[in-house]
């Protein structure tokens, strides 16, 4: 299952992942990033992010 995040602020931002250990980097608003689905469920808890 693909899982994608994009950034939905004016930033830079990166977070890494807690199960996986990888480093996510978003560079602005609407740069996206594929997402191991074992991080899924923490990311989705971060404002700055959305699912798509």
């Amino acid at each position: 299952m693909r899982c994608v995040f994009e950034c939905i602020v004016g930033l830079r931002f990166s977070a890494q992942g807690p199960v996986s250990g990888r480093r996510y980097q978003f560079t602005g608003p609407g740069s996206r990033a594929e997402v191991d689905p074992r991080d899924v469920p923490y990311l989705a808890q971060m404002r700055v992010l959305r699912r798509v």
